[in-house]
């Protein structure tokens, strides 16, 4: 993992919250140990997120609220000089928070590529299993995924194994897995244009981990080619 990779991963970390054995962050955390920088960098960003959450808790709560909204005392309410200076502070921790999250980048297309590698060798729950490209392309237009990917030529005319649509960081993949003959899974991932950053310019050809990928972009879309064959036969798939 890359210092960059381990920002982007590290940006949207909850302590408390989110999962700390997820392997991305335990990676991004290693790296944070043996990086100064890095530490450096993670420790004004947990800062930030500390302030903002400290100052949400801290915003006052008059004790009859509750009693005076259901009463309808509204002008009376909103006249009050505690509610009033809780309101202000509430729209000064909005702006704030919305001032950082703007100065955040989104994710980077390698960060992404690697996670999907990993999702397409860990395994992952198939709701739909079919050799049908039809069912599979409706089925994922059901679950609000990316219904209107393009196929290769040469990807039409393989085998479907099925189809999922699942979340990354609050973005949405659509993954399509194909029969490539001879125990070759194919892996198509897809995903908006606008949801990473820095895709490839032109169709791009790395191996990450054990697998060959194959990554370009097409129109507002953005597609991840992995496979189990060799890189020889991942080629032959464009």
């Amino acid at each position: 993992m890359t210092t960059e990779q381990a920002k982007e991963v590290l940006r949207i970390y909850r302590r408390g919250v989110d999962d700390p054995l997820d392997p991305e962050l335990v990676s991004a955390l290693e790296l944070v140990r043996r990086d100064p920088e890095l530490r450096s960098w993670y420790d004004e960003q947990s800062a930030i997120h500390d302030s903002l959450r400290t100052r949400l808790r801290a915003l006052p709560v008059p004790d009859d609220l509750h009693r005076r909204i259901v009463a309808g005392n509204r002008r009376s309410l909103w006249r009050s000089p505690l509610l009033l200076s809780a309101a202000a502070a509430l729209v000064l921790f909005i702006g704030v928070a919305l001032l950082w999250e703007a100065q955040q980048p989104r994710y980077a297309f390698s960060t992404f590529r690697q996670k999907m590698v990993r999702t397409a060798m860990g395994g992952y729950p198939m709701p739909l299993m079919t050799n049908d490209l039809k069912t599979i392309r409706s089925y994922i237009r059901s679950q609000n995924g990316h219904a209107d990917y393009a196929l290769t030529p040469a990807l039409e005319k393989m085998p479907g194994e099925g189809g999922v649509v699942f979340p990354w960081h609050s973005r949405t993949v659509s993954l399509l897995c194909l029969d490539g003959g001879k125990g070759r899974d194919i892996f198509l991932f897809v995903i908006d244009r606008k949801a990473v950053t820095n895709p490839p310019s032109t169709p791009e050809f790395a191996t990450i981990g054990r697998l060959p990928t194959a990554s370009w972009v097409d129109g507002d879309k953005v597609y991840l080619l992995a496979t189990k064959g060799d890189d020889t036969f991942l080629r032959s798939l464009l």
